[in-house]
């Protein structure tokens, strides 16, 4: 009888620390979700930037129809049909950088990527843990010396 509440006792406590660090709301969970917060932050942040860009684009471009039409140009519309040949050199940037948000949304992407990759290593630790505290109950029921 000893043994069944001694193995009881270890089953219970194993189990509540199973749940204190790789359970639903553990601390591998609260430090993930501290991570995903973090990048979500970082890329509004770059959104917010890149918004305001935008924006300051748009009034510059309102408020000045030269420079528009002198842009539109530049960035091939025409109001007529023309041909226009144009030189590029090498050092030549791009006329109008629309958005670099992309890059940061690729970089969360990855980040993902990274979640996914711990979460699966998880399940191999439940696995584990799981062998190792039934083998760990096995050896107390059935081992030992018998009275």
């Amino acid at each position: 009888m000893k043994k069944f509440f001694m193995s009881l006792y270890i089953f219970i406590l194993a189990f509540i620390l199973y749940q204190l660090i790789l359970g639903k709301n553990g601390l591998l969970e609260g430090y993930r979700l501290t991570k995903e917060a973090q990048a979500l932050d970082k890329y509004i942040s770059y959104l917010k930037i890149d918004n305001a860009k935008l924006k300051n684009n748009v009034e510059f471009l309102r408020k000045n129809p030269g420079d528009r039409e002198e842009l539109a140009n530049k960035m091939g519309f025409f109001k007529d049909p023309v041909t226009q040949y144009r030189i590029v050199k090498e050092d030549d940037k791009p006329v109008f950088n629309i958005s670099q948000s992309d890059s940061y949304l690729s970089d969360f992407v990855e980040a993902n990527i990274k979640i996914e990759t711990i979460n699966k290593i998880r399940i191999y630790i439940n696995i584990g843990f799981y062998t190792i505290v039934s083998l760990f109950i096995l050896l107390i029921v059935f081992g030992g010396s018998r009275e």
